[in-house]
């Protein structure tokens, strides 16, 4: 007989999922912190503390889903964990034994054993929700039945990251040589086209690889973007480092296979 669940089926949280929503709070804090640190108490300021929090409201919601994922959420026990998580990190922050991302990664270790809870297989589980933009995408295919969707295979896709990483540096090197606005402008105007052009190409790898639910596309963007731009803002790397780190995290993407190559080896 099936468990029944205490909360909506789709506030459960797997520990696979569980993992990459640590890894988004990752990603999403880390500007925010630096946005705080770097404002003083303006509107920045404001504006990363009020981030935070959602963040944190968020992963509250997280923690509980984990739990009852893994049939615990009866006994409370997500409350005291969130308790303690929360305290063991301001504490450290607190008597400055560590810093702002230091306990933002303490924060995130003390959570690391949740993922291996494993999952209650007694809990029903309803199919996953099809998400709005899939609804279109299917909607559009139908209507337009010659139409395929993008897909780019793992040497196509590094092909085209390393195109785009030479017209980033060429722009890059334009920018440096150039005091004009007006360039200048158009450099950034270059910047947002191959920056746009570079997440079509992830999320149409993704789409070759057969990863279209769960935001894969969408949370693979946000971490190459901030491990990538972050060390750019804090000054450890120049632009052209900031390239190199971008295209060398890329690389694994190459690696995932699509459903065709499966079959084929399969034969």
């Amino acid at each position: 007989m099936a468990a029944t669940r205490l909360i909506p089926a789709r506030l459960l949280v797997s520990p696979l999922g569980f993992l990459r929503s640590l890894l988004t709070f990752a990603c999403i804090g880390v500007p925010l912190i630096w946005l705080g640190a770097e404002t003083g108490r303006g509107i920045g300021s404001l504006l990363a503390h009020a981030g935070l929090s959602i963040l944190y409201f968020v992963w509250t919601f997280k923690v509980l889903g984990r739990f009852a994922d893994a049939g615990r959420a009866s006994n409370w026990y997500w409350f005291p964990f969130c308790i303690s998580a929360t305290i063991l990190a301001l504490l450290a922050l607190r008597y400055k034994f560590v810093n702002g991302y230091e306990a933002l990664a303490l924060f995130l270790l003390i959570q690391g054993p949740l993922a291996l809870l494993p999952s209650d297989r007694t809990i029903e589980r309803p199919t996953r929700a099809v998400r709005a933009g899939d609804k279109y995408k299917k909607r559009y295919f139908q209507r337009h039945p010659d139409t395929k969707p993008m897909v780019v295979g793992g040497f196509a896709f590094l092909v085209r990251v390393v195109v785009i990483v030479c017209l980033w540096g060429l722009l890059l090197q334009v920018n440096n040589a150039s005091g004009d606005d007006i360039i200048r402008w158009a450099v950034r105007s270059g910047y947002a086209a191959l920056a746009l052009a570079w997440a079509v190409n992830v999320g149409a790898r993704f789409e070759d690889a057969g990863l279209t639910e769960a935001w894969y596309a969408s949370q693979c963007v946000l971490v190459v973007s901030v491990a990538s731009l972050m060390p750019l803002v804090v000054r450890w790397v120049n632009g052209y480092g900031s390239l190199a780190i971008f295209l060398l995290i890329q690389t694994p993407l190459a690696l995932l296979k699509s459903p065709r190559e499966k079959v084929t080896e399969s034969c």
